[in-house]
């Protein structure tokens, strides 16, 4: 219904109450921007004919003509767009809204309620969750992981323990190895054992001519049976091997009693003669472990350290050695394998087990012989215990029914792939589900693309692959692109709703938008297996790459032109593609291949202090400013988000898109925890930190505390434990860290101990020990394998020079500071040392070298304050308090500069 009306529209001054804006002449997207701006707290918005009413709390004073909407007033029981005369109100019915166009009233009626919330693009607001109070003491001891066990405690206490009697013979052995043999240190009881050492010899060659007569012609192995013919059994007698066994026996204890005395060669005759007698349990409670570490043993880098005690109860290479040479091992081997295999036949399962895995050694063997029994949780605890590849464990706690346990394992090591397969082959029912938990530890870390391709093979798991895919197209970037031809690859029906975005790619200007493109066809390269989708990206990608790659804009090469040309199926632009001319690219000279030094003064000072800083992918900067929080700069030098929270250190993830904001807290650190792809920021807990690692997977964090080595899960609230190393002998007093390696430093007394573990699995790889030099100015672990990097400082004519020494220098590296040095901070990083001196009036970064002290690179700032240096990744940044950020990429050469203001 309508009616005509003489004034159409309001003018001047009007108490506005409502404004309705037209998508069909402003444009969906403009309208939306306008609905945002006009809103108040209160406001209600209704979606009405073709466009938005926006209706306020209460009427506003406006200009009429000012508003970008259609005003509406209250006029009586109507919102009228237009001043109605007496008549004109009454004509109209009650309660309605009336919009006036071409002189004619419309009664609109809204169509539904719309929340404007979902309009709004919260990337750059940092969302929070309050600070909880730590934990209780008992809570947080609920959340320790549990301890390896035993051997003996993980089979049941099935084997009894270990006799007085092996004590003292360990005993023995370990003085007679350290003050020699008991043969070269005479007196009485060298005599003696002299004696008894060349009686035994006598022996041997009586027993030797003996047995010559009893055995058969060829069974030596140089009779008519050839050459090296190997003796079968079944030539011999009973009798005549028996006597053989007690002359191998003789001469094997000649040589202990050589070795270590006499007094030790009864106690292996007493334990041979258990194993040989079948007197199993008193055999087992006498029995020597065998020490692994025979054949490939590490070197020993420093002096050898006595152990606190001798527990021969884990992983390969924890044992005692012993000292006796190879024969006498592999006779021993040999006797232990026999009774293995007795024990094995007699269904003496324990038994068997701590055969192999104490006595032998042969960790992974006991462990899928327990697998072979189905006790899987036995199993799973035994792969622990001898610290077995975490892959196994996990495999086994699944099979056990704990895979909670599992998880967590997992979690640890980051140990999912190969349970994962392994259970899917045998069709396991928890295959999925690990598969499952597998896909969101690595959404955790923020590694969407890869938890995609996870997930993906369970179809009911497709919605979580889903939101993976838009969390991470939310990123934009890199991670974005990656999202989005992943998308394009798995549902192929979706590329009309990437119409918008893949535009936006197309049409990037600039250098900028080369670089885009150059990345987007970096990922549809490496993407398996491609969909029609892609191959039509591919295609429409090529009509921009070529030009810009001839142009020079981009690196990629000709084979890389034509995979993508075969990649697109475009038979038509293959016919018609010329013989491409590629114009040189500018060569790329790498630090280290430099002949001069990379030197440049930054003397422009800023406002902003730079505590701690970290580049991000696509050229972003994240910077701690203190109790000024955190800011995300972008490629540009442009502020992209503030996350307000403070922060002194930062810690960052390998991918990029997860951080830790580390802010001191008189002794303790508080610690927040940063989604750099959703912009949420939550607070996590306050901790004793001591040293932690400059870098972590997204979710496993490694730390030192309480003199503990310990790893945390930054996912979940207050940090708890994943794996630790407590009751250390010492104080840490150094902690570094690498991609596959970390070390710890423990200082006791006048001695400094190197503990090295491997990453992932954390396996102990070095414990070694030195004394402390009187003249050491700083020691830095040398996670590597090696004595630590011993620094020390020396006051020359020509200034201070560093002198750095260590296992892998055949004499000290020199490194000249300067005239005077007030401050001095130094690190040494995969290949490459790195100083901060500050001096009176300036700070001097240095780049040098870590195998000749050869200085490759100098920055010097003016007016600095408690300048800082660091490496990640190919970066190396300088920056200070007072605002500036050099960033030098180690891989190119090129060197970029940022004043934060």
């Amino acid at each position: 219904m309508t009616h005509n009306i003489w004034q159409p529209l309001f003018k001047g001054r009007c108490a506005v109450k409502a404004i309705w804006f037209d998508t069909a002449q402003a444009g969906e997207a403009q309208a939306r921007r306008l609905v945002l701006a006009q809103w108040r707290n209160g406001a209600r918005l209704f979606q009405m004919e073709r466009g938005y009413l926006l209706e306020w709390p209460a009427p506003e004073w406006h200009r009429a003509e000012t508003l970008d909407g259609l005003p509406l007033c209250q006029l009586g029981h109507v919102l009228s767009s237009a001043p109605l005369s007496a008549q004109e109100l009454a004509a109209l019915p009650a309660g309605a809204y009336w919009l006036i166009e071409g002189a004619r009233a419309r009664a609109a009626v809204p169509e539904r309620r719309v929340d404007p919330s979902a309009w709004l693009e919260l990337d750059g607001i940092a969302l929070r969750s309050a600070l909880r109070p730590p934990r209780a003491g008992a809570e947080a001891a609920a959340l320790l992981p549990e301890a390896p066990k035993a051997l003996r405690d993980i089979l049941g206490g099935a084997i009894p323990a270990a006799s007085e009697e092996r004590a003292a013979f360990l005993r023995g052995a370990r003085l007679a190895l350290r003050d020699g043999t008991h043969v070269a240190r005479g007196g009485v009881g060298g005599a003696v054992t002299g004696i008894a050492a060349a009686a035994g010899q006598g022996l041997l060659g009586v027993f030797g001519a003996f047995l010559g007569a009893l055995m058969p012609p060829g069974a030596g192995g140089h009779g008519a049976g050839g050459a090296g013919a190997p003796r079968r059994p079944a030539e011999l007698s009973g009798w005549a091997r028996r006597l053989i066994d007690a002359t191998a026996r003789l001469a094997m204890l000649t040589r202990v009693s050589t070795l270590l005395g006499w007094r030790q060669a009864m106690y292996m005759r007493k334990m041979l003669a258990m194993f040989e007698q079948g007197d199993v349990m008193e055999a087992l409670r006498h029995a020597i472990p065998l020490d692994a570490l025979g054949e490939d043993a590490r070197p020993a880098f420093g002096t050898p350290s006595a152990r606190a005690h001798l527990t021969i109860n884990g992983p390969k290479g924890s044992g005692v050695i012993i000292g006796i040479d190879a024969q006498l091992q592999q006779h021993l081997r040999a006797t232990y394998r026999r009774s293995f295999e007795r024990l094995d036949r007699e269904g003496k399962v324990d038994e068997a087990v701590y055969v192999l895995a104490e006595l032998l050694k042969c960790g992974a063997e006991a462990v899928g012989y327990l697998e072979t029994k189905e006790r899987y949780a036995q199993a799973a605890q035994l792969a622990e215990t001898m610290e077995l590849d975490a892959e196994m464990g996990v495999r086994l706690w699944v099979l056990a029914g704990d895979v909670a346990r599992a998880v967590r394992l997992a979690r640890t090591h980051n140990a999912f792939a190969g349970a994962v397969r392994l259970l899917e082959k045998r069709n396991h029912p928890q295959a999925p589900a690990l598969r499952h938990e597998w896909a969101r530890h690595l959404a955790a870390r923020g590694d969407h693309a890869e938890a995609i391709d996870v997930i993906w093979p369970l179809p009911d798991q497709h919605a979580l692959a889903l939101a993976c895919m838009v969390q991470a197209e939310r990123a934009g970037g890199t991670l974005g692109m990656r999202a989005l031809v992943r998308k394009l690859a798995l549902l192929p029906g979706t590329l009309d709703k990437s119409v918008a975005t893949l535009d936006a790619l197309l049409g990037a200007a600039g250098e900028q938008g080369a670089q885009m493109r150059a990345r987007l066809a970096s990922e549809l390269l490496i993407l398996s297996p491609h969909s029609e989708a892609t191959r039509k990206v591919a295609a429409l990608l090529l009509r921009r790459l070529i030009p810009e790659r001839m142009a020079g804009l981009n690196r990629l090469s000709r084979k890389d032109i034509d995979k993508l040309v075969d990649l697109s199926k475009a038979a038509l632009l293959r016919a018609d593609l010329p013989n491409l001319q590629f114009a040189a690219v500018d060569v790329v000279y790498a630090l280290a291949a430099r002949a001069d030094v990379l030197a440049m003064a930054f003397d422009e000072r800023a406002l902003m202090p730079i505590h701690a800083a970290r580049a991000l992918p696509d050229g972003h900067y994240l910077l701690a400013l203190g109790e000024g929080g955190i800011v995300r700069i972008g490629a540009h030098g442009k502020q992209v988000a503030h996350y307000p929270v403070p922060a002194h250190h930062l810690v960052l993830a390998e991918n990029g898109q997860r951080a830790l904001a580390l802010a001191r807290r008189d002794g303790n650190y508080r610690i927040s925890r940063l989604d750099l792809i959703s912009g949420k920021l939550t607070d996590c807990a306050s901790m004793p930190l001591l040293f932690w690692g400059e870098r972590y997977d997204g979710v496993t964090w490694n730390v030192t505390l309480d003199g503990r080595l310990a790893a945390l899960d930054t996912t979940v609230p207050q940090l708890p434990l994943l794996w630790q190393i407590a009751d250390l002998p010492g104080a840490i007093v150094g902690f570094a860290e690498g991609a596959h390696y970390q070390a710890i430093l423990l200082r006791a007394e006048d001695k400094v101990e190197q503990w090295s573990y491997a990453l992932p699995g954390r396996q102990m790889r070095q414990r070694d020990g030195w004394s402390v030099p009187e003249s050491l100015w700083k020691l830095l672990p040398n996670a590597q394998c090696g004595a630590p990097y011993d620094l020390r400082l020396e006051r020359a004519d020509d200034g201070v020079r560093l002198h750095v020494g260590g296992a892998i220098f055949t004499r000290p590296v020199v490194i000249g500071l300067g005239a005077r040095v007030d401050g001095l901070a130094v690190s040494i990083v995969s290949d490459y040392f790195l100083i901060a001196v500050q001096l009176d009036e300036e700070a001097i970064f240095s780049v040098a070298q870590l195998a000749t002290g050869v200085v490759k690179a100098r920055v010097t700032m003016a007016r600095s304050v408690e300048p800082r240096i660091c490496m990640q990744g190919d970066h190396i940044l300088m920056f200070d308090q007072a605002g500036r950020l050099v960033d030098i990429d180690i891989s190119s050469g090129a060197l970029k500069t940022l004043s934060l203001s």
